[in-house]
């Protein structure tokens, strides 16, 4: 997904062609990324909560998923949409390096 975003940020839509390209990529890894996510939920969670876990997992991922879209949709409106692009691959970006900071300084 960070691919994804890099390129995109970097050649800003040069055809129609580049960006269907990337929009496969990104959904295969879209795909496998929560395929990952929900067995790894599955293999670490007690057999006793992890219908409890999965539903709170299934609601705190689809519940925000609208009011991205809204921020995205209002944003575009006003901005355009490559800089809402550039915003969100942005957003992305930040939100993975907080997530590598968070994992190291647990381990540590």
């Amino acid at each position: 997904m960070m691919v994804f975003v890099l390129v995109m940020m970097v050649f800003l839509f040069v055809t129609i062609i580049v960006v269907v390209a990337l929009l496969v990529v990104c959904g295969y890894t879209m795909v496998t990324t929560l395929a990952l996510c929900n067995t790894s939920i599955q293999q670490r969670v007690p057999d006793t909560m992890r219908g409890r876990v999965l539903s709170m997992y299934t609601f705190a991922f689809y519940a925000f998923v609208p009011f991205g879209n809204l921020a995205a949709g209002l944003l575009a409106e006003r901005r355009g949409i490559g800089i809402t692009l550039l915003s969100l691959g942005a957003g992305l970006l930040l939100s993975a390096v907080a997530a590598v900071v968070a994992l190291t300084t647990t381990r540590a």
